[in-house]
């Protein structure tokens, strides 16, 4: 149990007061944060997924409140792939936004955005609190700054409610791992270490390889302190059964099958169907049949260059730290987990090559151990001894964190087609690589057409290629969706594919940004 000291310390003014004065450029970090969400989230467009799983979410919040006896208006159409899904990730965080969404008397997407960009908030915290524990709250703050200016993460923030809360889950299972290592190891943290790492592999099934690494961690920890096997093995068996136990009891699909439930799972997991192309250096390579180089590649032109030579140096003094490391064992084996939280996953992809798509963003969980692990290089500049270089090297930090900044304003609101200078940025990528894979620019597209066309007065039958919502949301009173090309007026196309090469039409007009094509509109009659 937690100690009465622990409780009073939680409750004691004077120690929160010390916090604040300590961390307050973490308090303006997240201040300044949620006021740059509540300016932005109106601007993103909506993914060509994301109608499907709000409306995923809604299914089981109408569920729950079923077996509750409550009533709620939430309009659910049916959901042919509901087993499909509930196979490859779980409900806990589509319950948790879609019941967010109840707040709001006149619930829109631009709302779903700013709940589910507000739900991604705390990753942040979570990993300035692991880095904080081994270097302070000036390196701290530094990581958060390096997450904020991530863009494949910053941009899904706002659409990509998956991947962002795996990214979420994968923050919190190594914060408290951290916690639960640097503490008395009393039940109730053994159980909580075990219901968050359930909740996370809950969430996808991937982050299973978290639960295994942080078993053997413990292990070799425990038997580094010379432990009795008879401590280590309880406590490794009750967090295994706990985590199985909560795995269960957070996943719908679990509680109809028991543990038969986990191998359906992973054969989803391997299996998983998306048999369409993908744009890689310049070819279009089938999803299940990527080089086995695609990740990495991918991993180091998409990300702030600055962000990988911290990584890499990052990667340099971890390993270091684990050779020189003698008396603290727990330390010295938690640079081992933040190496493995990296470098497990990248693996199994390289070795099973698993169908992967729209950049990668299953993986962007992967953004958590990269930010990590890119500190620990931060802090090695910081405990350089020649002052000169030093400053240099902090002038060159500061500098491209304020460049990559202004890039990303650049982007907006397509943050997630960056691509760095490695390849020349997004505009000499495009033709190699995916870019607009979200369909974001339909929101742009259609405001284009609803300004160039007579307003109120004429009708207008649109055919949207792709997931009409994305682009209906938008219509104004007098554009109608049609699904016969013979009946509509105007065509809108993504690029991806070269989709919009399939349909008839005369284009007048190119969604483009940063020189990047990314929606056709074309006059059909």
């Amino acid at each position: 149990m937690f100690k009465k000291t622990e409780i009073s310390q939680f409750y004691d003014k004077r120690i929160w007061l010390k916090r604040i004065k300590k961390y307050w450029l973490h308090f303006l970090f997240v201040t300044a944060l949620i006021f740059l969400i509540f300016f932005i989230y109106r601007d993103y467009g909506i993914a060509w997924d994301e109608p499907y799983y709000a409306n995923y979410g809604r299914d089981f919040v109408n569920s729950l409140f079923n077996l509750l006896n409550l009533k709620t208006n939430l309009t659910v159409v049916k959901i042919d792939t509901k087993e499909m899904h509930l196979k490859g990730h779980g409900v806990i965080f589509d319950i948790l936004i879609t019941l967010s969404t109840l707040f709001f008397k006149n619930f829109n997407f631009e709302s779903f955005h700013l709940i589910k960009a507000l739900f991604a908030l705390p990753t942040f915290i979570f990993i300035g609190l692991v880095v904080n524990n081994f270097f302070g709250p000036e390196v701290s703050l530094g990581s958060m700054l390096l997450l904020a200016l991530f863009p494949k993460f910053f941009g899904d923030m706002f659409n990509n409610s998956i991947d962002t809360m795996t990214t979420l889950s994968t923050a919190l299972i190594i914060a408290f791992f951290v916690y639960y290592q640097k503490s008395n190891k009393d039940l109730i943290k053994k159980l909580g270490l075990a219901l968050v790492t359930a909740v996370g592999i809950s969430q996808r099934i991937v982050l299973g390889y978290l639960f295994i690494l942080s078993l053997l961690t413990i292990l070799i920890i425990d038997l580094s302190q010379k432990k009795s096997l008879k401590k280590i093995f309880s406590e490794i068996l009750l967090i295994f059964l706990a985590t199985i136990l909560f795995w269960h009891l957070s996943h719908p699909y679990l509680l109809k099958h028991p543990i038969k439930g986990i191998y359906d799972q992973l054969m989803a997991a391997k299996n998983y169907a998306w048999t369409a192309t993908v744009l890689f250096e310049g070819r279009r390579i089938w999803a299940y049949d990527l080089p086995w180089y695609y990740l990495p590649k991918l991993l180091l032109i998409t990300s702030p260059l600055m962000t990988l030579f911290l990584f890499f140096l990052g990667v340099y003094s971890l390993i270091k730290h684990f050779f020189q490391e003698k008396n603290d064992p727990v330390n010295k084996w938690l640079y081992f987990y933040f190496l493995m939280a990296f470098f497990i996953p990248v693996f199994l992809v390289v070795w099973l090559r698993p169908t992967l798509y729209d950049s990668w963003r299953q993986m962007l969980f992967l953004t958590v151990p990269i930010i990590i692990i890119a500190s620990f290089g931060l802090a090695a500049i910081l405990n350089i001894k020649i002052k000169l270089v030093k400053m240099i090297f902090l002038i060159l930090i500061v500098s491209t964190m304020i460049y990559t900044g202004w890039e990303m304003s650049l982007y907006h609101p397509y943050e997630y087609i960056y691509f760095n200078q490695l390849v020349g940025g997004v505009k000499n990528a495009y033709k190699d690589y995916e870019t607009e894979y979200n369909c974001l620019s339909y929101k742009e597209a259609v405001g284009w057409l609803a300004k160039h066309t007579k307003k109120n007065q004429v009708i207008y039958r649109i055919f949207v290629v792709g997931e009409p919502f994305t682009a209906s949301y938008y219509f104004p009173k007098n554009f109608y969706l049609t699904d016969d090309l013979n009946q509509a007026d105007y065509l809108i196309s993504l690029t991806r594919w070269d989709l919009h090469l399939a349909f008839p039409g005369e284009p007048i007009h190119l969604v483009t940004h940063l020189g990047v094509p990314m929606t056709y509109i074309k006059k059909l009659r």
